[in-house]
């Protein structure tokens, strides 16, 4: 698994839901214990590749949602996106006015950068939700299936597959999350709320652990863990675009108006869903 690449595109593993400023919800940590925590980070991962690659949007947008070489960058507000629970007509007026006033200032690109990821993970939600995903997952007890084939699919090197054990597995993925709970709380401390943002991420921390033990079992021995290939086929034709050897990612915009030539599964067109509803803001 290469390392650096892996954390990068994992920069939300884990739930996380910290909103870099305050938009209705305070600053309290947002939980979202829906699942999908792998498989949503690269999906937005994706379109963001696709935007950088792409002519769909324009510069402007393009700016904001492609990761920068800023700290705190709009990238990541971008990912951060798909925790926003508030009104996304409000969100947008908002990101938009402030933008408008101050097209140069860092925290209104990050704000408009976590509009855009509000946006494109609101029609990703829906895509998985009109999938049978949830009923595929009935037998299984978690979306933990799918995690598991995103990460075999998508981040493991064919050298390592073979050699994994659950525990080493698990550690891992837990001291990415612990990484990045810890650096978004330094870049953005919690001081409104300090013991209740201790509380919630110590419950946090525990859903996590038993969660990714659950990931990690499903990745050790996925061979016993079929997918149905309707929320999920690595052979659809947006995966191949994304494939590592390929240095770009173009997409049209007659390739969106026609999503089924993308991919079927729920992940495909949930990457396929999220980036025409950018298109069209």
């Amino acid at each position: 698994m290469e390392r650096r690449n892996f954390i990068k595109t994992s920069s939300m593993l884990g739930f996380m839901g910290f909103t870099p400023w305050n938009i209705t919800l305070g600053s309290k940590p947002i939980q979202d214990k829906s699942g999908y925590a792998i498989a949503f980070d690269y999906m937005l991962h994706s379109i963001q590749r696709i935007v950088r690659d792409s002519k769909l949007l324009s510069l402007d947008a393009e700016r904001v949602i492609v990761p920068d070489l800023e700290l705190k960058t709009a990238g990541n507000a971008f990912l951060c996106g798909r925790y926003f629970q508030g009104n996304l007509n409000e969100l947008k007026d908002l990101s938009f006015q402030k933008m408008k006033e101050k097209p140069e200032d860092s925290w209104a690109r990050y704000q408009l950068a976590y509009c855009y990821g509000a946006i494109a993970s609101d029609e990703i939600r829906k895509t998985i939700k009109q999938s049978n995903a949830e009923e595929s997952f009935s037998n299984t007890g978690s979306s933990a299936v799918l995690d598991a084939h995103i990460l075999n699919s998508f981040y493991m090197k064919q050298s390592l597959k073979n050699n994994l054990d659950v525990s080493t597995v698990a550690q891992f993925l837990n001291a990415i999350y612990t990484r990045t709970l810890v650096r978004y709380h330094t870049l953005k401390a919690n001081e409104q709320y300090p013991m209740e943002w201790i509380e919630e991420s110590v419950k946090l921390r525990n859903f996590l652990q038993k969660y990714f033990a659950e990931v990690s079992d499903k990745l050790v021995n996925i061979e016993s863990w079929q997918i149905d290939k309707s929320i999920f086929n690595k052979s659809d034709t947006i995966f191949m675009a994304l494939a590592p050897g390929n240095h770009r990612t173009e997409i049209t915009q007659k390739q969106l108006e026609n999503i089924n030539g993308l991919g079927n599964s729920a992940v495909a067109q949930g990457i396929a869903m999220g980036l025409k509803a950018l298109t069209e803001v």
